[in-house]
């Protein structure tokens, strides 16, 4: 695969250059970046759990464009962990582990129209990523008429087999964006239908986790948001409520009603920026500890469906040094084998959390920030407990209270685009963190030098 997309680059870069300028047009840039980073008790296992690694991404895209009516957007990216694996290293290759074709799509204007369409592997984003915010294969179609846009659009979340629903996962969606001087509002319904992908083991996903669950899974976002921006500040209000439903093995239906609700503010002063805010997410109504099969009638977590991304805090939230890409191995959130009926990292559920912080650009090169975060629970989760002689874990005590955060930052400009970032988190975990009687403290170190060209 990486020689193939090697050969890509190779052949753009000379079509690019073998062309005329007239054409078309080239536009490209990219982001290359290297981080280390050092952390400990984040994964929230009984065993070893720590982390000491550096890794690098290297992005291209080029653009070909034709006219201000037709462009084709190109992306790629290499991810890689120095070092590789001993596999890898056995048979002399100590090269990219994972590499991806990220954007590939043709841009158009329909003629006689004020229809924008995309389509093919692109980006797509709706409310900071409480609902979606990933590359999917789709169609997006958008209008501009005036202060408002109207976008509609297909996902093609998953197809495992072209010859039967039951390996599918679509989305559809339609979002209506209001933006006249100060103010913005928009509203978004997003449907993604799981047919019976979760009862055939097509996606793995717990009570608090994603869509789709087990058969016929029916899951409808609908997601308002407001804002309000001046000089001095701006403010923010985003909401997402969870309709539809799925079908229990046994043969139940049960009702999605869990909601999420974000509000913060950014205040401008000179050198110095403050923020306050915080969000809920549901947990179920109806039981502490039951996943959605377990539940009756309907299932009040908060559910994100597939492609979510949320980043908030730097442990918790995954943050700037967050491990997603598959390397090594152990990610760097809480594992749900390990903790109650909640989930944080870039889909929280069953939490909330209050913050406040303030950055300061100290010099013009340097900036410092520093933030601080409260978490708890939406309902009470498992804290405490023991293995009886079934074999199955018994609660004796559960607690709303998963601890306080701080994250401080530094970003220095190197040269040129260059920056560093360097990174330090530490979190006063209370008794929510795990299922064990003690939760040691996480904490998280790190560096990452990024140019983006």
């Amino acid at each position: 695969m990486k020689k193939v997309l090697v050969t890509m680059v190779v052949v753009l870069a000379a079509v690019a250059i073998a062309l005329p300028s007239f054409a078309f047009e080239v536009k490209y840039g990219g982001l290359f970046r290297t981080r280390y980073q050092a952390n400990n008790n984040v994964t929230a296992t009984p065993d070893n759990d720590n982390q000491n690694f550096v890794d690098q991404r290297l992005r291209i895209f080029f653009q070909f464009i034709a006219s201000e009516n037709l462009k084709l957007v190109t992306g790629l990216e290499w991810d890689t962990l120095w070092g590789g694996n001993i596999s890898k290293i056995r048979y002399g290759h100590r090269d990219a582990i994972d590499a991806e074709l990220k954007h590939a799509y043709l841009d158009f204007m329909i003629p006689c129209t004020p229809v924008r369409a995309k389509v093919g592997l692109q980006p797509i984003a709706f409310m900071q990523g409480w609902i979606v915010d990933e590359d999917f294969t789709g169609a997006d179609v958008s209008a501009t008429f005036d202060a408002v846009t109207v976008t509609a659009g297909y996902l093609s979340e998953v197809n495992n087999d072209v010859t039967t629903w039951s390996d599918r996962v679509d989305d559809w969606y339609v979002s209506v964006n209001y933006a006249q001087g100060p103010f913005t509002a928009g509203l978004v319904g997003f449907y993604q239908d799981g047919h019976n992908n979760g009862e055939t083991g097509g996606g793995s996903y717990t009570g608090v986790g994603d869509s789709p669950q087990f058969a016929n899974d029916q899951l409808f976002d609908l997601g308002v948001n407001l804002g309000y921006k001046m000089d001095w500040m701006n403010l923010f209000l985003n909401y997402v409520q969870n309709l539809g439903s799925f079908d229990k093995p046994e043969g139940d239906s049960e009702n999605y009603n869990g909601f999420m609700v974000e509000a913060g503010a950014n205040f401008f002063y000179g050198p110095f920026t403050f923020n306050v805010g915080g969000f809920v997410t549901s947990g179920d109504d109806n039981a502490d500890y039951l996943t959605a099969s377990e539940a009756r009638g309907s299932y009040g977590g908060f559910v994100l469906p597939q492609g979510r991304s949320h980043y908030w805090s730097e442990i918790l939230g995954l943050g700037t040094l967050e491990n997603t890409v598959g390397f090594p191995g152990n990610g760097d959130q809480p594992n749900q084998r390990y903790t109650g009926a909640y989930q944080v990292g870039d889909g929280p559920s069953n939490v909330w959390t209050i913050s406040a912080g303030a950055a300061w650009q100290a010099l013009e090169t340097t900036k410092l920030t520093f933030n601080y975060y409260y978490v708890g629970t939406y309902n009470a989760v498992a804290s405490n407990g023991f293995v009886n002689e079934d074999g199955l874990y018994v609660i004796n005590q559960t607690s709303n209270s998963l601890g306080h955060e701080f994250d401080m930052y530094i970003d220095q400009k190197v040269v040129d685009g260059l920056m560093l970032r360097l990174v330090g988190a530490y979190m006063i975990a209370n008794d929510a963190y795990t299922i064990f009687d003690d939760d040691p403290d996480p904490w998280e170190v790190g560096a990452r030098l990024q140019w983006s060209f």
